[in-house]
Formats: structure tokens, C-alpha cells, sequence
């Protein structure tokens, strides 16, 4: 009997060959599985913080560099005039979560209270309909509780209280304000904290926020400073590394939903290297001027006092620092998406990217949120999915953020009473071409204020005051037609009268206290809480 000896080299060649075999088969089934005829669509969402509508190259900004969402908007569509239903992180998510709007909600501001008992989500509506539900990263939902106590700003819904929401996996942390300014009461509520903890830099990262807040004063978080974090412990790369955790080991039949919520670009601007070095702040533009010759008395007010104290170095300084963070997000969805393209699951897969809302970058000298400047009030969308799916479009049309919530509902199939339930108007028909996406008018709110966009003209109804916009002529709000169009007026606030009365309220106005503005104060507050 003959016998082939084969040294321990040529053992570990062999070896190593056929574990890649093994592994490349492996793969080559989970593709074949993924791409068999009805096979159903996973959903990933990528959810950015506090992103600027504009700040993307494929919106046209030619100092920002997003070579990731680039591509994924060339195999997509890119919605141009993303309208978001509240102004801050808050009632935005829960908007979205609940594919209802702020008045349905009772979640008008960061600082309301919790949403009412049992309230209808489109995760669960996708648990229902077969679908696995995760999510990963910083939430800021508002879970029923039946604590009397007064509600924060962070860090939204614990691992539990989310998965009453219809998750089933749950990873939840808190934004990067609040995990790096102060410990989470206990082990496990912040699991980002408990990470830094094991590897000795929590109390690292508290110190460098403690000391670079403490320079800036009254100035609040438009403050730049390179992390001291390594980039692989940043806390977007490690929502990032924990999302491709989940897929890589994800094995169960049913197709997913993973929620991904990271929290760049939300100021202030501390990415660590190399991002944070990624930019000239020199060749950065400047903020958009505004005369504010016709603007709500106290927003006017803000924008002149920040206009005197804020000199124009340190805003191009500030949009440098924002770069590097929409960057560094950038990176994270490119990592998210080679993982599903590892899995074989890119042709059945809808990624939909987008941010809770914008952020002024000082433009109309206004920083932050919480106003109606398409700053503040639009977001980034893109939505891309299956191979036979239009692609590389632009659309100008204004769509609602919670449109994504029918948009998933009808093509998981999700049921017929599921969908009913579901406020918006699905995106589908912009996606695959067929039929006709029928959304005449967006609407966004907070507690005093109602705003209506058609394809031209954008109204802000404040309780004493009122802004018209030619958004075709004047794309960059500066100039206030109310006065000069009154008919244009009229027709849009009839518009808005007519969306409140078919979508009545399931609830009151939140009662809980709030430690920011309070309901009914002149317009523009609300943005000061919350820089």
C-alpha cells in the first residue's frame, strides 16, 4: 500500500486550502439561498445624527468626501427634498418609528415625555409579517414607562423598553454627548461606556469632553478637538463593528430588519485622527449670510447675538470638524455594506440612509436645530436595493422621512391592516418605476409651529408670525413672501388644516415637564436647548 508523506508545510498549504474552499462554498450558498426566486428582501437602515441635507457629494458638495454613500446613491435614488416630521432628534425618530406624526406621538421636543401604551410600530408590523427585527446603537425612542419621572434628553429606550417597539435584538446606547460626559448609573445600561471601561479609556474620554466644554463656556457644543479615542474605538466604528457582528453571525431564515443608529455628525466636532485632520479649514466655505430683515422677532435676536460672538475662523473651523464626522460615518456604512456583500445578500438587500434631522452649520447665523430652515428641518435620503431597481436618479419632489415606514411595510408584504395603520405615502413606485408616487404636499411640526412644502412654495405657521418661501426662486430661504403672496398663504394653510383633521391626534400633547422651551413662546427657542 502506498503512502504519500507530505511535510508539516505542505500539510498547512493543503490545510488552508481546503478550509478556503470550505469557507468560499459557504458563501457560495448563502448567495445562491439570498438570490433564489422569492427570496425576501432584507432592510438595513443607516441612521445618521444631526446631518446637514446638503453636507454629502452627491447632494453637490464639493469639500465633503463620501465615496461610500456616493456609490450607494449611484445604485439607488437620491431624494433631494427629504422633508423630516419634527425638528429635533426626538420627535423625528418616533415619527419615523411610528409612521405617524409628532401630533399622533405627543413627542413635540427632546425633553417630552414617553409615547402612549401600546402604540403601533412598523418593526413590529415586519415581526408580524416574518421578519427579524434588530437594532443597534443610539435610539432616542420614547417607550411607554409608568415612571412620574421627569424625562430626559438621553439616552431613549433601554434594551427591553425597545424590544416592546418590535425589536428582538437589541443593542442600545447613548448618543456621544452623554456617554462621554457622564457614567450610566449601573453596568449595562450603556454597554458603548462598559466597552471603553474594559479597555481603560472611559475616564479618558469624560476628562476630554469635561475640559473642552469647559473652555468654550456658554457656547455649548459647537467646539472642535480631535478625540481621544482611536479611530476603532470611536463610538461610531463601534455601533459599526457591533451592527457586522449581528450580520455575521446572523443564521436564522427569516429575513431582517437592522436598524443601524450612529451618532455622527451630531456636534460637537471631536473625531479622532485621521478624520479630524481630513480637512482645510482655510478652504472651507462660509456660512450662508442672512439679512433677517423679516424673521421671527426672538430668532432674529439669536442669529445677530451668535453673529457678533462667533467670528467667521471658527465657523469655517466648525464645518472642517463636521466633515471629518460625516467622513468617519462615511467609513461605517462602507464596512456595513462589504459585510452584506460577504454574506451574499447585496442583490436582495434595501439599504435606506438618512439622518433624524439637520443641523444649521450656522447658516442664517442659526446653529443646531429645532427650526424650519431646510438646514434643520430636511435630511439626506437614499434608498437602493435589488439589481432590477432604478438607479443612479435624483429626485426633486418633497417626500416625508416617514414615507419609509410604507415604503418597508409594502415590500416585506407586510398585511393589509399593518399598512392601513401606517400615516405617509410609499416610496416604492420611485424605486422600481411602476405605478405613481402621489404626495402633493410635506409636512413637518413642533408643539406651536406647522410648516407645508409643495413641489415650489414652503410655509412656516407660527402662533404670530409666518413665512412663505419661493423655494424655486429663492432655494436658499432668505427673502419672506408672506406678505407679498397671500393667496399662496391662504391655499397652504388650508393645506395644513386639512392634514391635521385626517390625522387627528391618538393622544394629547405630552403633560410631562419640559427643561426647554415651553409650548406657546415666541418662535426659535427651541433650537437653544439643543446645540
Amino acid at each position: 500500500m502506498n503512502q504519500t508523506i507530505i511535510n508539516r508545510r505542505e500539510f498547512v498549504r493543503r490545510s488552508a486550502a481546503a478550509l478556503g474552499a470550505v469557507r468560499l462554498s459557504a458563501r457560495e450558498a448563502m448567495a445562491a439561498e439570498s438570490s433564489a426566486p422569492g427570496a425576501r428582501l432584507n432592510f438595513i437602515l443607516l441612521e445618521g445624527d444631526d446631518l446637514n441635507y446638503a453636507a454629502l457629494g452627491c447632494m453637490g458638495d464639493s469639500h465633503v468626501k463620501t465615496p461610500n454613500l456616493d456609490r450607494l446613491a449611484e445604485r439607488g435614488i437620491l431624494f433631494r427634498n427629504n422633508i423630516c416630521q419634527g425638528t429635533m432628534c426626538s420627535p423625528s425618530r418616533n415619527s419615523l418609528l411610528t409612521g405617524s406624526y409628532p401630533h399622533n406621538t405627543g413627542v413635540y421636543h427632546n425633553q417630552d415625555g414617553n409615547m402612549a401604551a401600546g402604540v403601533w410600530t412598523f418593526p413590529a408590523a415586519l415581526q408580524r409579517a416574518g421578519y427579524f427585527t434588530a437594532l443597534v446603537g443610539k435610539n432616542h425612542f420614547k417607550p411607554h414607562t409608568d415612571s412620574d419621572t421627569a424625562p430626559g434628553d438621553e439616552p431613549g429606550a433601554t434594551a427591553e423598553a425597545a424590544k416592546s417597539l418590535g425589536f428582538e435584538h437589541v443593542h442600545s446606547i447613548g448618543g456621544k454627548v452623554v456617554s462621554a460626559t457622564k457614567r450610566a448609573a449601573a453596568p449595562g445600561q450603556n454597554p458603548y461606556q462598559d466597552y471603553l471601561q474594559e479597555h481603560g479609556l472611559l475616564d479618558k474620554l469624560i476628562e476630554f469632553y469635561t475640559k473642552e466644554s469647559s473652555q468654550r463656556g456658554q457656547r455649548g457644543n459647537d467646539w472642535v478637538a480631535p478625540n481621544v479615542l482611536p479611530e476603532e474605538r470611536y463610538e461610531d466604528s463601534y455601533i459599526a463593528s457591533r451592527a457586522i457582528e449581528w450580520l455575521r453571525g446572523y443564521r436564522e431564515s427569516k429575513p431582517y430588519l437592522l436598524w443601524v443608529d450612529f451618532v455622527a455628525p451630531h456636534p460637537p466636532a471631536d473625531a479622532p485622527e485621521p478624520y479630524a485632520s481630513m480637512y482645510d479649514w482655510e478652504t472651507m466655505p462660509l456660512p450662508l449670510d442672512d439679512p433677517l430683515t423679516d424673521v421671527p422677532p426672538d430668532m432674529k435676536a439669536r442669529a445677530e447675538a451668535r453673529k457678533k460672538r462667533v467670528a467667521p475662523d471658527q465657523t469655517k473651523k466648525f464645518r472642517a470638524g463636521y466633515y471629518a464626522m460625516i467622513s468617519l460615518l462615511d467609513a461605517q456604512v462602507g464596512r456595513i455594506v462589504q459585510a452584506v456583500e460577504e454574506r451574499g445578500e447585496i442583490d436582495r438587500t434595501v439599504f435606506v440612509f438618512f439622518g433624524d434631522q439637520g443641523s444649521m452649520l450656522y447658516d442664517h447665523w442659526l446653529f443646531g436645530k429645532g427650526v424650519f430652515y431646510k438646514g434643520s428641518i430636511n435630511s439626506p435620503l437614499i434608498i437602493a436595493g435589488p439589481p432590477e431597481w432604478r438607479k443612479g436618479e435624483k429626485v426633486a419632489q418633497p417626500n416625508e422621512l416617514l414615507d419609509v415606514a410604507p415604503t418597508v411595510l409594502e415590500l416585506a408584504g407586510a398585511s393589509d391592516a399593518d399598512r392601513a395603520a401606517c400615516r405617509g405615502t410609499s416610496l416604492t413606485p420611485l424605486l422600481t418605476g411602476r405605478g405613481e408616487y402621489r404626495r402633493p404636499f410635506a409636512f413637518a411640526e413642533d408643539a406651536t409651529t406647522k410648516m407645508a412644502v409643495d413641489g415650489r412654495y414652503k410655509l412656516v405657521a407660527y402662533p404670530d408670525f409666518t413665512m412663505l418661501f419661493d423655494l424655486q426662486a429663492d432655494p436658499d430661504e432668505l427673502k419672506n413672501l408672506a406678505t407679498d403672496r397671500p393667496d399662496v398663504v391662504k391655499d397652504l394653510k388650508a393645506r395644513i388644516d386639512e392634514w391635521l383633521a385626517a390625522t387627528p391626534p391618538v393622544r394629547e400633547p405630552n403633560p410631562k415637564p419640559r427643561r426647554g422651551r415651553p409650548a406657546g413662546k415666541a418662535a426659535g427657542k427651541s433650537a437653544a436647548k439643543n446645540e
